[in-house]
């Protein structure tokens, strides 16, 4: 329950619900924990540079926003853009950054709807080690070139098919109006699985991928639809039998997370539970021995402040 306290004013915060097209995930704190609302003297704590802490907390946030967007919305293609040394110097991000942002705001001409969400990341292997034909880079200090992966939904532009095929034997276009350096686009269907997508475009956000700006480790457009979060929304849309009896999808040492599959086109308000694709709350004996396994197993803290999917993910394997 949400409440404020007359001598504190302290809110306490015990669980958080966030609304997806198709569901709903609540993450319930195993113990709550108090937010101040009222204006404090802020203390200024400028660094040089950020400690490992905050580059953490910086990684599971940027994760944490990727993985909401993309079970959020629905994209048409997953893409690769990287660039041709003919053209230009792809070791130089700000030639590459610049590269891509005027070719998406281009695609505005003749796909006005265009969403997106691209991230960067650094080839591999370095120029020699690729024109040696190398699998594996030796030369680990050597800089190495910029390419971009994305997500791409509601794009007009002009697509080549070409004689590449993924592992799954999947077509893979080319979009001709790319003329930086090749670019790979690849289908997505209705049978993708958003989370499995969302795990993969994750993987690229780490401590050493390349930041543009200093901070900025990924592009999204302004149309992505977001989930809408609520502060102890299990009390605000009454959702205690819901998930009263409810194996959780994961445990953590400090939340765990719950998931309720809803109706497409269903606002959550606090008369919705009969629109909510209900599921027997009764656990098998499997499923109980699942969860003390998961309980046993999880040795690690999360910040309460930013919460990652991709840790329970990796939890419930």
């Amino acid at each position: 329950m949400s409440y404020y306290s007359k001598e504190s004013d302290v809110r306490v915060v015990s669980d958080v619900v966030k609304e997806y097209p198709h569901m709903i995930r609540i993450y319930i704190y195993h113990n709550s924990f108090p937010i101040n609302p009222a204006p404090k003297l802020i203390v200024s704590r400028r660094k040089d540079k950020p400690d490992d802490v905050d580059i953490i907390r910086s990684i599971r946030r940027t994760r944490t926003t990727i993985y909401d967007l993309i079970l959020s919305n629905k994209f048409d293609y997953w893409c690769t853009f990287t660039f041709s040394a003919k053209v230009g110097d792809r070791f130089d991000e700000k030639y590459c950054r610049h590269t891509m942002m005027v070719w998406l705001r281009n695609q505005r001409r003749h796909s006005p709807n265009l969403k997106y969400l691209v991230v960067p990341e650094y080839h591999k292997r370095c120029e020699d080690c690729v024109n040696a034909k190398v699998k594996t880079c030796i030369h680990p200090d050597r800089p190495k070139a910029v390419h971009f992966h994305a997500l791409i939904a509601d794009f007009n532009g002009a697509l080549r098919l070409t004689k590449l095929r993924t592992k799954a034997g999947q077509k893979v276009y080319n979009a001709t109006g790319y003329r930086s350096g090749f670019t790979k686009f690849v289908e997505l269907y209705d049978t993708e699985n958003p989370e499995k997508l969302a795990n993969y475009m994750t993987k690229y956000i780490t401590k050493d991928m390349p930041k543009f700006g200093g901070k900025k480790r990924y592009w999204v457009s302004q149309n992505l639809i977001r989930p809408k979060s609520t502060v102890n929304g299990i009390f605000a849309f009454r959702l205690e039998k819901l998930i009263w009896n409810r194996m959780p999808k994961c445990v953590t040492n400090d939340f765990e997370v719950m998931e309720i599959p809803k109706t497409s086109g269903i606002a959550l308000t606090r008369d919705v539970q009969g629109h909510l694709l209900e599921v027997s709350p009764t656990a098998s004996t499997d499923e109980k021995k699942r969860l003390a396994a998961m309980r046993k197993r999880s040795r690690e803290g999360v910040d309460i402040f930013a919460h990652s999917p991709s840790v329970c993910t990796s939890i419930s394997r």
